[in-house]
Parts: structure tokens; sequence; C-alpha cells
């Protein structure tokens, strides 16, 4: 069983009561069938095992689920949801839609505001920024991966690595996702003892030639099922309760704010784009505004070989690409 230390490590919002509790339950659970073990369970006959293993099963599950509560903990009360929704967008966008989303939403607003010019799979920088203007910090850090000319392939590669320095952490202490993939193993471990068993009365059963298909069946239901339900997530339950909120709060205003943006780039429309892009998708948030040209290019659309095997995709603009006459 992971130390105490490690848990500890893992989860760093947390109570050192609340760990301690976690770590003694996970520890019972492999207790006591260690305890079985030398009482000399596997020589159960095969109905009695079965019943023993069935009930400790469903109690170790319980268990499980238990603790998965404990360290994943989701939010009782609205005003608490509240008060821990995120207003930026590129925050609004890694949660609804991970890395890639908020990468098409920073590029559709400093495409709207013409800091960038997007060509087939060319990204390129088209204006320089004021001395003094205000730039959202995750807008700023994927105009710097931009050079001269970069192709759009390495910016979406470049993603996960700008969302780890700019979002993440923020996102993590707000606790809307998931605080470590060790904290994540415990669930699953406190489920293993059973199975372990059931796998070594399997071997015994077959060794004296007795039936064991049905064992086989559950000890293979009792592996699935904890991975099925306690599965490596990048969103804590508290984050995905907020993710609903999003949705829920911003997906009936947005349509009206897209629909009263001026022609002109202003700081407050790019943030709406922005926003639109993380809640509504790129297709939906930029199909009326003077960017509409990047959802072929940042989505495009499947291509159909057609009967004689040629190729209907063409490039987004003419199979070319170039970002001729981009700026530093």
């Amino acid at each position: 069983v992971p130390s105490f230390a490690s848990l500890a490590a893992a989860t760093p919002g947390r109570n050192t009561r609340m760990i301690g509790s976690v770590h003694c339950l996970t520890s019972i659970a492999w207790g006591v069938p260690a305890f079985a073990l030398m009482a000399g369970v596997l020589n159960f006959r095969g109905p009695n095992f079965l019943v023993f293993f069935l009930g400790g099963g469903l109690c170790n599950l319980a268990l499980a689920y238990y603790l998965y509560q404990k360290l994943f903990p989701k939010v009782d009360s609205s005003k608490q949801i509240q008060a821990i929704v995120p207003s930026d967008p590129y925050q609004v966008a890694f949660l609804l839609g991970g890395s890639q989303l908020a990468l098409e939403a920073a590029l559709s607003s400093l495409a709207y505001q013409d800091f960038l010019s997007v060509q087939g799979d060319q990204v390129c920088k088209t204006k320089v920024l004021p001395p003094h203007a205000t730039v959202n910090g995750f807008e700023l850090a994927v105009r710097k991966r931009v050079g001269a000319s970069t192709s759009l392939s390495a910016l979406k590669a470049s993603a996960p690595t700008i969302c780890q320095a700019q979002l993440i952490p923020s996102l993590r202490d707000l606790g809307l996702l998931a605080e470590s993939q060790v904290a994540m193993w415990y669930p699953r471990l406190v489920c293993t003892p059973m199975p372990l068993l059931a796998i070594i009365k399997i071997f015994i059963g077959i060794s004296r030639n007795k039936p064991v298909g049905f064992l086989v069946v559950l000890c293979i239901v009792a592996i699935v099922l904890p991975l099925l339900l306690f599965q490596r997530v990048v969103l804590s339950p508290r984050g995905k309760q907020v993710a609903s909120e999003l949705r829920a709060r911003l997906g009936p205003q947005l349509p009206r704010k897209l629909s009263a943006l001026e022609s002109v780039a202003d700081p407050a429309a790019s943030h709406t784009i922005a926003l639109a892009v993380a809640v509504l998708g790129l297709k939906t948030a930029v199909s009326s505004t003077k960017v509409a040209y990047l959802t072929d290019i940042l989505s495009p659309p499947p291509c159909d070989t057609g009967t004689d095997g040629n190729s209907g995709c063409g490039s987004g603009c003419g199979g070319g690409g170039g970002c001729g006459g981009c700026s530093d």
C-alpha cells in the first residue's frame, strides 16, 4: 500500500486527519483478506468461498467509493460553486475541452485582434503588440510560441505545455482538477485484495480438477469494475460540477453577445470570441465574424476520397498556405 507520505505529497490541500483515515482504511482493506488467508480461506469449499468473495468484494467496493468521495469531494452549495467558477476564457476552455480547445480560443481571439494570421498550416505574427497593451497571459504565451512563421501542427503539439504553465496550476488551486493521479489509485487498491485471493483459489481449483468457471467470471468483474468506476480523470468531481454550471450559465448568453459584437477589434470583443469558442465551439462562435475562415483551418471537414480514390480535400488557402508579408 502506498505510504502516508506519498498521499500527503499528492494531496497538499487536505488535512492530516483525513489523509490518515484514508491510509488507515486502505490498510484495513488489505489486512482483512491477509488475515483470512492465514485463517485458511483458500481451503473453503466452492460455495463458501463464493459467499466470502462476494461479501468481501462488495464491502471493499463500498469502502473504495467512500474513499473516492473523501479524496475528490463535490461542492454541495450553489453559492460555493459560484465562488469558484473561473472567469478567464482559457481556463473555461480547458475545463470544457482541454488544451486544444484552449488553443483554438486563443488563436481565434488573437486573429480577431489582428495579432496573428493563420493561413493553411502556417501561423505568423501580423503586427507588433503596443508597448502598454493588456494581453491575457495565455494569449501572450501562445504568441511567444509563434516565430516569423510557425506550423499549426507544431503549435498544437505545444498546447499541453502552454496549458501546464499558464492554466493548470490555478485550476488545481481551485480544486477543479484532480490533484494527483497517485490519489486516484487508492480506491482501486482497496478493491485489489479480493481478486488476488480469487486468482489463487482458481489455480488451486484447477489443480484439484474442480469447476472454477463461475469464479473466473466474478474475478474478471471484480477487476474491471473498479477500473471503470474510478477512472483516471483530468477534472475532479468539483470540476465537473463547475463545467456543468458554466455551460448552463453561459450557453444562453453568448449567442446574444456574439450577435451584438461590433466590427472593430476591441479587447472586450476578443474576450467574447474566446469565451464563445470555449463554450459553444469554434464553428458556432466565429461563423458570423471576420475570423470565420478559421473553422476550415482549425477544424477541417473529413476528406472525401470519392469513388476514384482521389482526395476531395484542398488546403485552406488553395494549397499555398504561406504567411507572406508577416511582420515580427
